[in-house]
């Protein structure tokens, strides 16, 4: 069955478990503690290429949520979702869900999926005022954030949420990672969503500084914390410039070997 009313479709199937937990494609989820910590009936929310993070088929109930793009989700584009299919053990995966946060992403067919519950998820208006203009949610935001307005009657987990670049793992400038970041703080310490590892520390920055400063207005704190944050800003920008001017010729040649090669494949 497909679905364009995530509404009557994937907001009936999430609230008949009582914990929601989404899975970040990060090297900070570790899918085996989840297993142990999690309720047995608890609806896991896994993105996009989860070999990142599955390592043997998933038999717990599981959602995939691919990223469409200008031309459809990746994971199809490339003809990875059999793979990331077999990720889930049989009966395991209730759903897949085609995401699309913006304008210029487009929806896949439902066929293209090789599953039989497809549901599409169109947030391009739920974010029109709620993120910052001409960039776009990353997926686990955007789930996390839709999910959070929706008053769930159950527990909303997000796993491996540090938005921070890894060995093996890149982030995409087109999301804005500062927003976020204090937008998911923000959904911690109001009690929306609960985020392992947190985001919250104890103590903040700010109440630190209001214990050691307690004759001093916390908007003050903000003043000065934003000039120091902008010398330290533009003190890094100078070395990233230096590293830039140097890397020049490195940066030369790799370009000029990734045209030999394909060149090189032409001719073949």
């Amino acid at each position: 069955m497909t679905s364009s009313a995530p509404d009557t479709d994937l907001l009936t199937l999430i609230g008949r478990h009582p914990a929601v937990v989404l899975v970040a494609n990060s090297q900070a989820s570790d899918v085996t503690e989840l297993r142990r910590t999690m309720p047995d009936d608890a609806l896991f929310v896994f993105f996009n290429d989860v070999t990142r993070v599955l390592s043997e088929p998933f038999d717990r109930p599981s959602v995939l949520v691919a990223r469409s793009g200008k031309e459809g989700p990746a994971i199809v584009r490339k003809h990875k979702i059999g793979g990331i299919l077999n990720c889930f053990a049989p009966g395991a995966l209730r759903a897949v869900v085609d995401l699309r946060c913006g304008t210029r992403e487009n929806f896949a067919p439902a066929e293209a999926f090789g599953f039989p519950e497809v549901v599409f998820l169109d947030l391009t208006d739920f974010f029109r005022t709620r993120y910052t203009a001409a960039k776009t949610a990353s997926s686990g935001y955007a789930m996390v954030a839709w999910l959070a307005s929706q008053k769930l009657s159950g527990e909303l987990y997000g796993c491996g949420f540090t938005g921070r670049r890894s060995e093996k793992w890149k982030v995409f400038d087109v999301h804005d990672w500062a927003f976020e970041r204090i937008a998911l703080r923000l959904f911690e310490t109001s009690g929306r969503v609960r985020l392992q590892p947190s985001s919250v520390l104890d103590p903040s920055a700010i109440e630190a500084l209001a214990r050691q400063f307690p004759d001093v207005e916390r908007s003050r704190f903000v003043e000065i914390g934003y000039e120091v944050l902008s010398q330290r800003i533009e003190h890094t920008d100078m070395f990233v410039e230096r590293l830039w001017s140097v890397t020049k010729v490195g940066r030369g040649v790799r370009e000029a070997f990734k045209v030999f090669r394909r060149r090189k494949g032409t001719e073949l």
